[in-house]
């Protein structure tokens, strides 16, 4: 009987990315031939190191009636709801304390204080937008005379909300200065309410509804001051939700984040933030997070020192920089942040799609991922400390599987826009290393089926070291090298023989084929290389298993 030849195709999902995912390089081009945008970022803000909020708090996020107990709180919530917005205490006490702010330092509270503020009066929505009017009130001026100034247009401010908004007001006189504030939102889902102290098993679980077209739904919860974990979901049918987030005891606060994704988008955003208390003790301090060490040159080596630092005390591999990808997320940025601020959704999926692709870095990568923030100081450490006081920040960058960075920071008068990437790098196997750690990750599979070690048999002729080198080279592809590799793997031992080519973005998460771990007795011969389809601009591993099998046997 003559030997016969069965080919099978395996491949892992989340590493079978193709290139119609990925923006493609002429069409990045495109995008940085057209008109730079102009003046992107508005509202100058003061940054501090340190704030004392006023109060009183909430224990539990979550809406709660506004207020009518002066003057003003009646006038705004009349006009508020006559524009079919809905008034609520947690956003009139992110007013009072914006107003405070304003009233003492003459601008907007910096973004990360300005977090603070919003999450501490109990507030799950990431993005708050403030209105304001300020001015000079001498002492003398009473309270009656200072609305009979101010009514006209603080009603002017409530009347610019939108139908369906949530929002609050407050007018706050210190100092002989006055800060009349409007905040507001445009609900993106909804969060039930939950207590600010997490359980007693160091759990958060956050239910809720997810966004309009939501498809799916994840959460990470900040530990420490290196480590972000994933919350386990729960699997309810959309657009219900359930998030349990585990965070650490000893923590005097921690951030959740929860993102969506909509149907055909691969990137997400934020619709969930929240602000625990592990260690049972809220304050009413803000002081600016502090990660690596501070100072440093705001520039892309000076983000990957800090980021490293950080990376080291959690005794993680440093970041290496790309710095042909660095050129182009500086070049992006500012198409990119005018993108986010006009909504438009396609063209953030255009730029991101193309800095995840990550076309220019000089390594082969398996996978990327980005993240975007600005801050209104031009400080380096505030801005790795707004990335990485965001847990889905964190989590990409102090993700120990990543080892490239790319930084692109756009700049304009005060403020700093970052576009950041980061890449898993592909690390070259050595034959016969490689295949043989592998093929005892395959044994230890089959032992959890009960069977016996597979015998691993070797060509004379190390064609495998051959194929590896040659599927590396992007001179043969998977279909040929099996291919040969099957031809040879006949030829040698006379028997017929079954082909498996296995394609995963990391090799401590192979998917085996049932027959493999499921056979009695198995003979393999095997290899593994690194493999990038032409015109893809991410590589993954091939694993080559050639199945040595009876005469009579069936695949």
């Amino acid at each position: 009987m003559k030997p016969w030849a069965i080919v099978s195709f395996w491949c892992v999902l989340t590493a079978c990315a193709t290139t119609s995912r990925f923006t493609t390089r002429e069409e990045l081009e495109r995008v940085l031939s057209s008109p730079r945008p102009a003046k992107l970022f508005r509202d100058a803000t003061v940054d501090v190191e340190r704030w004392e909020l006023a109060g009183p708090f909430p224990e539990r996020v979550g809406d709660a009636p506004h207020g009518t107990g002066d003057a003003w709180s009646r006038l705004f919530v009349e006009r508020a709801q006559r524009k079919g917005a809905r008034p609520v205490e947690p956003l009139a006490c992110v007013a009072r304390e914006t107003a405070r702010f304003i009233a003492a330092k003459g601008g907007y509270p910096g973004s990360l204080l300005k977090d603070f503020i919003v999450a501490r009066c109990g507030n799950a929505a990431p993005k708050v937008a403030l209105r304001s009017l300020a001015g000079d009130v001498p002492d003398e001026v009473s309270d009656d005379d200072l609305f009979a100034r101010w009514k006209a247009d603080v009603g002017k401010m409530s009347e610019e909300l939108e139908p369906g908004q949530l929002a609050g007001f407050a007018l706050v006189r210190e100092g002989g200065k006055a800060a009349a504030v409007v905040a507001s939102i445009t609900p993106r889902g909804a969060v039930e309410p939950l207590s600010i102290f997490p359980s007693e098993r160091h759990t958060v679980v956050v239910r809720g509804t997810a966004p309009v077209g939501a498809a799916s739904v994840y959460g990470y919860a900040n530990q420490g001051q290196t480590k972000s974990a994933r919350c386990v979901d729960s699997k309810l049918p959309l657009p219900a939700f359930e998030l349990t987030c585990e965070v650490n005891a000893a923590d005097a606060h921690a951030w959740i984040d929860v993102s969506s994704a909509e149907k055909d988008r691969l990137l997400s955003s934020g619709f969930v933030r929240l602000l625990v208390w592990p260690a049972g003790a809220p304050s009413n301090t803000f002081e600016r997070p502090v990660y690596g060490t501070p100072g440093g040159e705001l520039s892309p080596a000076g983000v990957l020192a800090q980021v490293n630092a950080v990376r080291a005390q959690a005794g993680m591999a440093p970041l290496e920089l790309s710095a042909a990808q660095s050129a182009d997320n500086h070049e992006l940025a500012p198409f990119f942040f005018d993108a986010l601020f006009r909504d438009d959704a396609q063209q953030q999926d255009r730029i991101a799609l193309g800095v995840i692709a990550g076309w220019r870095v000089e390594s082969e990568i398996t996978g990327g991922t980005f993240v975007s923030e600005w801050v209104d100081v031009p400080d380096l450490s505030l801005l790795v400390a707004h990335h990485l006081e965001s847990a889905g920040a964190r989590a990409a960058l102090l993700d120990p599987e990543h080892r490239v960075l790319a930084v692109g920071l756009y700049r304009e008068e005060g403020f700093v826009g970052s576009l950041l990437s980061v890449y898993a790098k592909a690390t070259p196997p050595t034959w016969p290393d490689s295949t043989e750690a592998l093929l005892l990750q395959l044994d230890e599979a089959r032992k959890k089926q009960g069977k016996p070690e597979a015998q691993w048999i070797r060509l004379p002729s190390e064609l495998e070291k051959r194929l590896a080198e040659a599927v590396a080279k992007q001179e043969s592809d998977d279909e040929e090298a099996l291919g040969h590799f099957m031809s040879e793997a006949m030829e040698v031992t006379k028997r017929p023989v079954h082909g498996w080519r296995i394609h995963v973005s990391k090799l401590n998460e192979v998917d085996w084929p049932e027959t493999l771990l499921k056979k009695e007795q198995l003979e393999v011969l095997g290899v593994v290389t690194v493999q990038r389809a032409k015109g893809s601009p991410w590589a993954d591993y091939l694993i080559l298993v050639v199945e040595l099998l009876a005469g009579g046997d069936e695949a």
